[in-house]
């Protein structure tokens, strides 16, 4: 699998390298039509872009990803952004975008 790839440069060279790839990775699922496995890697983005404390970017793919696993069907996937979602808002103090994040998920 395609993230496997970013997972390694995860793991060998940190979060910044891995954000590269993993866009690379967004791209080719893009282009061969593959919106499950873009959704997937749109969350494996965020949550990349998350460790590097790039809070506004990390946001911005959990919502691409939320609303490509909608496309796809995939509740699985989208309560998982949810999730991620409440957490960004709560390590960065806003309570209020959590708590309401969160009871969506329920």
């Amino acid at each position: 699998e395609l993230l496997l790839i970013a997972e390694l440069h995860h793991d060998l060279r940190g979060s910044r390298e891995a954000i590269k790839t993993v866009r690379e990775v967004v791209t080719l699922y893009q282009e061969i039509g593959d919106k499950a496995g873009e959704a997937s890697a749109l969350l494996r983005l965020a949550t990349f872009q998350g460790e590097s404390k790039s809070w506004t970017e990390a946001l911005s793919s959990m919502r691409l990803a939320r609303r490509t696993f909608q496309v796809v069907g995939d509740l699985y996937g989208e309560l998982e952004v949810l999730e991620m979602e409440g957490v960004v808002y709560f390590e960065n103090g806003r309570l209020d975008e959590a708590v309401k994040v969160l009871k969506e998920g329920q």
